[in-house]
């Protein structure tokens, strides 16, 4: 595996996406800020037209008011009223207006003044001829536009000729006058002359700098300033031929490469004002912020490189951690770390699978156990929770009902198919039953011997239960199909109200199983059909006997006396058989007991008539069923005296066979293989009669025998592990330590 081959991988893709988005980002900034300059640019445009406009509307309003202003004072009234030249009031009016042109004068406003007919023209500074008066504002070479207009104050029709003079103005600066002529109540028309100054009036524009801005009206261009005039002359009339809507102060159009900002006059009807640029082209506007946005970038892309490489390290470490702790469960060579990280987690998928398969393997014997244990009633209810939560097992609470489901003709099976062919016949059985019941309720399955299995069904209802056993036992019927029949026969026990009380429920069921013979060869007996069983007969069933014979031949005393208890129970308190079956069941008894004697060859074992005639049922029932009881009790005295005997000789074989073969790889397994016992009775035996358990005895015993080697040899410490039997020496150093309390070498050199 190449070294941190995927955190290579992982700093370029990293990388990749910083770089994406760094371009992505810086990209999206140009654009936006070259729009937002587009639109800044674009507002400052015609936020200057607006503003020439409106200086312009109220430098013409301006020029207007003082006209009116004129009108209306004395001096110019009296020279009105005077036909013939009175210069008193001719001075007069010069006065008044050479006080309003000194007023105005950074307004680029002049006014001058005659009346019609006069050959006179009074000026701010001087009075001139009429005649003089034309050449000097050189009218014939100016345009001349009539402009009809009303008059704002006293509401009298007028006339306004303007005499535009062209870019530049005349030698006197002037760029446009207007004339207007003011019909009067009483004497001749006034005649004023506006004229307005080209520096005042029109915005000084750089030369380097390519706009234009226009005065025009409905007949073309009136005045511009522009260093476009050369290569647009007839910009002016293409702005006078577009309408602004009405709704509207201002509007943007295009037009040739150019972009043009026109808002119309306030003062002047129909005139406009233009302001032309050439249109900004987005790559022009970029250009100026490259530089800037270039750095910029440059810097981000390699804040982003070491982000990205710190990043890339801090999701790598934990990588690198699996990694290494992977190493020691598999060869990483050839692999990057993800595809060994991803070979290695399905191995250890796989191991986990089959280790939670193991422990459901082992965890299901738990379980069996711990519910026989439940139907036996060994278990309290704190012991029963423990039990639970350790299994992992979820019962739901109360009720509870226990069912005895048994091969009725086990007998007939086993004279003709094997144990382990009748241990599959019953659990295709269980398996079949444990489904059909599954269906509609939560159920437990375990098995009970080879011939029995009990059922804990969640339900109460007697008849509930007996139902849906009865219809279980017929699904498996039809389910199953072979060659041979087994008969099943279910005992239904009392509901338990709490799990602890399920054992009482069991002994009902079995009890309930044990009256099959009375009811009518039932396949479904519940605990309350008891009550319905004959009265007149004694109970004494065959499989009671079988197991009161198996319990005395074990040395059972417990299981004999609750044996011999239950039968005297039913057939002297729950029951009242008659005289002459109470004389069967004595002599059933008998029979039992002359069985025992020859299973267990002892029949040199016999008692004198006197001593059978103590256990006849005619004497007193008590002391007739103590007799009974003593009957068995030497019984199982005689039987265990045998046995003690047998295991005694069976121990010595076994302490010879280990002290034999301790140098091998010895093991339970071996010992019983070899005595023909099973491994748990001769564990149970062992332990009895030494005190210890195999495995401390068989660890004391090699110690012991390494000690003789250490004491008397120089010898390795593998080599004497292995002469004593472990194979491992590690092994062996544990086990001398614990038995001696100190390690193997210490002891050699203590020896020696």
């Amino acid at each position: 595996m190449r070294k941190k081959h995927f955190f290579m991988k992982l700093l370029a893709a990293y990388l990749v996406i910083i770089v994406l988005y760094t371009l992505i980002a810086a990209g999206v900034f140009l654009y936006k800020n070259t729009e937002i300059v587009g639109l800044e640019l674009k507002n400052k445009q015609e936020s200057f037209l607006l503003g020439m406009a409106e200086q312009l509307d109220n430098r013409f309003k301006i020029a207007q008011s003082l006209i009116h202003q004129l009108q209306a004072s004395q001096a110019v009234k009296s020279y009105v009223q005077n036909d013939r030249h009175n210069y008193y009031n001719i001075t007069t009016v010069y006065k008044e207006l050479e006080k309003l042109n000194s007023t105005f004068y950074d307004l680029g406003i002049r006014i001058d003044l005659t009346r019609a007919g006069d050959s006179l023209v009074i000026k701010p500074e001087n009075t001139i001829g009429r005649f003089y008066y034309d050449q000097e504002m050189a009218f014939e070479d100016s345009r001349k536009i009539i402009i009809p207009m009303k008059n704002r104050y006293s509401g009298l029709d007028e006339e306004m000729t303007a005499y535009i003079k062209g870019s530049g103005g005349d030698e006197n600066g002037f760029l446009m006058t207007f004339v207007t002529r003011t019909p009067q109540f009483t004497g001749p028309d006034l005649i004023f002359f506006t004229s307005f100054y080209d520096s005042f009036i029109m915005p000084g524009l750089s030369r380097e700098s390519e706009e234009a801005f226009y005065v025009v009206n409905p007949e073309g261009a009136v005045l511009y300033a522009s260093t476009l005039q050369e290569e647009y002359p007839s910009l002016g009339e293409t702005i006078a031929h577009y309408d602004i809507p009405v709704a509207e102060s201002f509007m943007t159009a295009e037009h040739e490469g150019l972009q043009l900002h026109i808002a119309n006059s306030v003062i002047l009807p129909g005139w406009k004002y233009g302001y032309a640029v050439p249109k900004r082209s987005f790559f022009a506007d970029l250009q100026p912020q490259l530089i800037g946005i270039g750095a910029a970038t440059f810097l981000c892309l390699l804040l982003g490189m070491l982000a990205a490489y710190m990043l890339s390290r801090t999701m790598y470490r934990p990588i690198g951690r699996v990694v290494a702790m992977f190493n020691s469960f598999d060869n990483n060579e050839g692999l990057d770390e993800m595809a060994f990280i991803s070979r290695t987690a399905v191995k250890i998928r796989r191991a986990n699978e089959q280790l939670k398969s193991m422990m459901l393997k082992e965890r299901a014997p738990l379980k069996d156990m711990f519910l026989r244990d439940m139907l036996h009633g060994l278990l309290t209810a704190e012991q029963i929770e423990a039990r639970m939560n350790k299994l992992q097992l979820q019962l739901p609470g109360s009720p509870w009902t226990a069912v005895v489901l048994e091969l009725s003709n086990y007998t007939e099976l086993n004279a003709i198919y094997s144990r382990s062919t009748l241990l599959d016949m019953k659990s295709q059985h269980m398996h079949a039953i444990d489904e059909q019941l599954g269906r509609s309720r939560d159920c437990q399955l375990v098995a009970l011997d080879f011939k029995r299995f009990a059922v804990l069904m969640h339900e109460s209802c007697t008849d509930t239960v007996k139902r849906e056993v009865q219809h279980a036992l017929i699904y498996t019927e039809s389910k199953i199909e072979s060659s041979y029949t087994i008969a099943i026969t279910a005992g239904v026990g009392a509901p338990a109200q709490a799990l602890e009380e399920i054992g009482q429920s069991y002994i009902s069921a079995v009890r309930a199983l044990e009256y099959r013979s009375f009811l009518d060869k039932r396949t479904v007996i519940a605990y309350s059909d008891v009550d319905t069983a004959p009265r007149g007969q004694y109970y004494y069933p065959l499989d009671t006997e079988r197991d009161l014979i198996s319990s005395v031949q074990q040395g059972k005393r417990e299981e004999v006396a609750a044996i011999l208890d239950r039968l005297f129970d039913i057939n002297f308190k729950q029951r009242v058989p008659q005289q002459q079956s109470l004389q069967r069941f004595g002599l059933a008894i008998h029979a039992t007991i002359e069985r025992i004697l020859q299973l267990s060859n002892l029949q040199d074992m016999q008692w004198e008539d006197a001593e059978l005639d103590e256990i006849h049922p005619e004497s007193q029932q008590s002391n007739w069923q103590q007799n009974i009881r003593n009957r068995f009790e030497c019984l199982l005295d005689e039987i265990n005296r045998e046995r003690e005997g047998a295991d005694s000789d069976l121990v010595e074989r076994l302490l010879q066979y280990i002290h034999e073969h301790y140098h091998e790889d010895l093991s339970l397994t071996d010992l019983s293989s070899h005595h023909h016992f099973s491994p748990g009775y001769i564990s149970t035996v062992f332990k009895q009669y030494t005190g210890q358990n195999f495995k401390d005895y068989l660890n004391q015993h090699r110690v012991r025998k390494a000690k003789e080697i250490l004491g008397s040899e120089q010898v390795k410490i593998a080599d004497v592990a292995l002469r004593v039997g472990c194979n491992n020496t590690n092994t062996f150093i544990r086990i001398f330590r614990k038995y001696v309390g100190q390690s193997p070498g210490q002891y050699a050199k203590q020896q020696n």
